[in-house]
This record gives structure tokens, C-alpha cells and sequence, in this order.
């Protein structure tokens, strides 16, 4: 699978954000509260899902990231 582009809206600190991808590898990099984190966490979502019914928000990534 070849990931092209992201796309995040209201999904923590990214409001309206795109970011493109070129071919091969990418590395993304960045200081501390960056978004490195949360990049990562929207592509979990975006391939695994969540439940979103715990109410844990360490372990709920929708109210998390809310």
C-alpha cells in the first residue's frame, strides 16, 4: 500500500492539514509538540479503528485527540 496523502481535520493540535507524500521512504521530524505523535496515531486509527466507547481517554484515541 502506498500512502499518496493525509488528510486531518480537528484531529488535535491539525486543523485543516494536508500533507503530502513522496515515493520510498519518509521520515518525519520534528521538536517536541510538534505532531509527530499524533500524525502516528491518525494513521492507526485511520488503518485499525477504535472503539471510541471506553471512557479511558489514554486508552480511547478519538477523545483523546478530540
Amino acid at each position: 500500500m502506498i500512502i499518496k496523502e493525509m488528510y486531518l481535520d480537528r484531529f488535535g493540535r491539525f486543523q485543516d492539514y494536508s500533507l503530502t507524500l513522496g515515493q520510498g521512504l519518509q521520515v518525519i521530524h520534528g521538536a517536541n509538540e510538534e505532531g509527530k505523535s499524533t500524525l502516528m496515531a491518525f494513521l492507526q486509527m485511520m488503518f485499525y479503528g477504535s472503539s471510541g466507547r471506553g471512557r479511558d481517554v489514554a486508552g480511547n484515541l478519538r477523545k483523546k485527540y478530540r
